[in-house]
């Protein structure tokens, strides 16, 4: 298997930019986006600059990630764990979810897979630090380990949703959202499996 590329190759970008990059230099480029995105606090100058310029193109980080996910392998699962941090940075602080979590966990305090991920007490930090955690390790290139952890989460959230829902009828959709995420984070780990030995689109 070929080495993590951990850099971006300029030409790759200038093509991109103008469009007239093909299929197999856009699975390249996207690879190397998918290993440093979860690093982008600590970049050099430079690639940030350049990783701007691809997010510029497509217009948001929000359409960065959809183009990351249409190119299968790391790339989609990448962002499919992104769409997992999103999450739980978007409940993180609800009442709801933080009152049925912590309810749980007076029950279940580890569930299975979080035992040593978990923060000792519930609160509106808990599910903010799991997140933090995934790009952490998104970020070492241990991106199976984050995905062990986010179906985990996913599942434990799945265990309340039904009482989060009825604590808060505007979270109508919490276990529908879960159960998407989860089946899309599943697909793209059946997916990456798939990919040919060498890495190549």
């Amino acid at each position: 298997m070929a080495e993590p590329v951990y850099d971006l190759e300029p030409a790759l970008i200038d093509a991109f930019v103008v469009g007239e990059l093909n299929d197999a230099g856009q699975q390249r480029l996207a690879e190397q986006v998918a290993r440093l995105l979860p690093l982008h606090w600590t970049l050099p100058h430079e690639l940030q600059g350049q990783l701007k310029r691809i997010t510029d193109h497509l217009g948001s980080r929000r359409e960065l990630l959809a183009w990351l996910d249409r190119h299968p392998g790391e790339p989609r699962l990448v962002a499919r764990l992104y769409a997992v941090t999103g999450l739980l940075d978007r409940y993180s602080d609800n009442p709801a979810v933080v009152t049925e979590l912590a309810e749980f966990r007076d029950r279940t305090p580890y569930p299975p897979g979080l035992e040593d991920h978990l923060t000792p007490s519930t609160d509106i930090g808990t599910l903010a630090s799991l997140s933090g955690k995934l790009e952490s390790l998104m970020g070492e290139g241990r991106t199976e380990e984050a995905t062990r952890i986010a179906l985990a989460t996913l599942d434990m959230l799945r265990e309340i949703a039904p009482r989060v829902t009825g604590r808060d009828s505007t979270l109508h959709d919490f276990g529908d959202e879960l159960a998407e995420v989860h089946r899309e984070l599943l697909e793209a780990t059946e997916d990456k499996r798939q990919e040919l030995p060498d890495g190549s689109p």
